[in-house]
């Protein structure tokens, strides 16, 4: 029997289908043709192996339906394979089987325990967490007289709950189109092994069969919708939970320092009298954040600087499973030359650590308060304490876990006032803070708030609490300087500044920063 089938793959589909790479994704636009050539792909693996079982994947079986399924009725000739609706599985003619599966969430990756994989296929994966998707690729074997090659592939497009990890694990860290090759060591037997990564980048010109008119439709749309369409650099977020961040410490223009509208700058001394804040959000199994505040005078406006981090956290978002002692001296040995230039450091934690759900008889907080000695009486390692709500009424206020105040005082240290200076503005060398905020999407459910699943929301958690005791933010606007005639006299009033005084008060970059 001949069966002839009216597929022409463009280059980036024809990669896709060709790759010996272990672990595959393609997209980028819409319209890329991601969901046909991951279609056709199941069917080439299906008919090339005899007895195969591969299994395809959506966040939800309705998504799947919409798009897989009938993408799949069209281009699957009959003669080759049918679908039972029942199991949602596809019958090949040799004895294959493609099976139709959800996946939304960690426990639904974990149903599939003890099955077997023999290629894993996962469309719009950004609808996925990371710890759902990290789980399903456990999957993926075969026997060896299948003569097939395990292999994970997806398709993606920027933006989803999923934006953060893949653009860390497939964009950021591999070139386009091109295998990139990591050794991994078994831990139990010191076995090495080669695995690549490859990501294959589709655009809507890549795919010669859409309509002419698909592009100019999608250029009559808003602004957001036609700049996820048609981005593949995957550096916004579409659906960020704080948009207005901003990252440029350099001015383009003179490429010198400048805290001008930045929310990242370049370090610089700390005066001494200078205020000093911790931060914590505790984890264990999930990763914890101390942040480190500086909160400067009215010289430099009252901002609040975020001047150092500890990060618990692998970078696949694990916690590091330390114990409060083990955290505690961690967080001692950064405070060591804080505490020696400006005496005491104001701890500001979630009201969880005083209560007695971690421990019968002792709060996580009771334990950072106890300081350590030796066996001769000289101390080990200093208290880290923390304001207990109990007792704190500004604290018990401030603290509670009111989110969707948290997020708008975020908001409000975020903003720019009429000079370009906001309320909160980070050290450069805080690295996971700056890579995590702008990576917090908003939750599906609840598009004013942070999504708090399957995301690096420890930093935010940690500085929203700061940040809602010390409630940062940027003055008031001033009004845009008004026209005068020239001076040629120079009689104008000057301010100390040697600024001229009808332009209203200059608000100055600190030479600090500048310098």
């Amino acid at each position: 029997m001949i069966v002839r089938i009216a597929y022409h793959p463009s280059a980036p589909q024809r990669l896709f289908h060709e790759t010996t790479a272990d672990e595959i994704g393609y997209g980028g636009e819409l319209g890329g043709g991601k969901t046909k050539a991951l279609t056709m792909d199941v069917m080439l693996a299906a008919l090339k192996y005899p007895g195969s079982t591969t299994y395809v994947f959506r966040a939800t079986y309705q998504q799947g339906e919409d798009t897989l399924l009938e993408e799949m009725e069209r281009s699957y000739p009959k003669e080759l394979a049918n679908y039972i609706k029942q199991n949602t599985t596809w019958n090949w003619i040799n004895g294959s089987k493609t099976k139709m599966r959800q996946c939304n969430s960690l426990a639904d990756a974990k149903k599939n325990d003890g099955k077997e994989f023999n290629k894993l296929y996962v469309d719009e994966v950004q609808h996925l967490p990371f710890d759902a998707f990290d789980y399903l690729c456990t999957r993926p074997r075969a026997n060896k007289a299948l003569g097939m090659q395990p292999q994970v592939k997806f398709t993606a497009m920027e933006g989803g709950k999923g934006h953060a990890w893949l653009k860390r694990t497939y964009i950021d860290k591999l070139d386009p189109n091109i295998p990139k090759l990591t050794v991994v060591k078994d831990e139990k037997t010191g076995e090495e092994y080669e695995i690549f990564r490859q990501f294959i980048p589709a655009s809507l010109e890549d795919n010669k069969h859409i309509d002419d008119n698909y592009a100019g439709r999608l250029n009559m749309r808003s602004s957001r919708i036609r700049k996820k369409a048609r981005s593949n650099n995957w550096q916004s977020v579409d659906g960020a939970a704080f948009p207005e961040w901003k990252n440029q410490p350099i001015d383009p223009k003179t490429k010198k320092p400048t805290d001008k509208w930045t929310h990242v700058i370049e370090p610089f001394p700390i005066p001494a009298h200078w205020p000093i804040i911790r931060g914590y959000d505790h984890g264990r199994a999930k990763p914890y954040s101390v942040l480190w505040f500086a909160q400067s005078d009215e010289m430099y406006n009252n901002r609040l600087f975020l001047i150092d981090e500890l990060y618990g956290g692998t970078d696949d978002e694990e916690g590091l499973d330390e114990t409060v002692s083990q955290i505690a001296v961690k967080i001692a040995r950064k405070e060591k030359p804080l505490v020696e230039k400006h005496e005491y450091i104001e701890g500001i934690a979630d009201p969880a650590i005083f209560g007695k759900n971690y421990f019968d008889d002792e709060t996580v907080a009771s334990v950072f308060a106890t300081a350590v000695y030796d066996e001769n009486g000289a101390m080990i390692r200093p208290p880290i304490d923390f304001r207990d709500p109990r007792s704190d009424p500004e604290v018990a206020y401030n603290v509670v876990n009111n989110r969707m105040q948290g997020i708008e005082l975020f908001h409000e240290a975020l903003m720019f006032d009429a000079s370009g200076i906001p309320g909160l503005q980070a050290f450069s060398t805080c690295k996971k803070f700056i890579q995590h905020i702008p990576e917090l999407v908003k939750d599906e459910k609840n598009p004013d708030d942070v999504a708090s699943v399957g995301t690096a929301d420890h930093d935010y958690d940690a500085c929203r609490l700061v940040v809602k005791v010390k409630r940062p933010m940027a003055f008031k606007p001033v009004e845009a300087p008004k026209k005068y005639k020239p001076d040629p006299l120079d009689m104008a009033r000057k301010d100390d500044y040697g600024e001229d005084a009808r332009y209203g008060t200059v608000l100055r970059i600190p030479d600090i920063i500048v310098g």
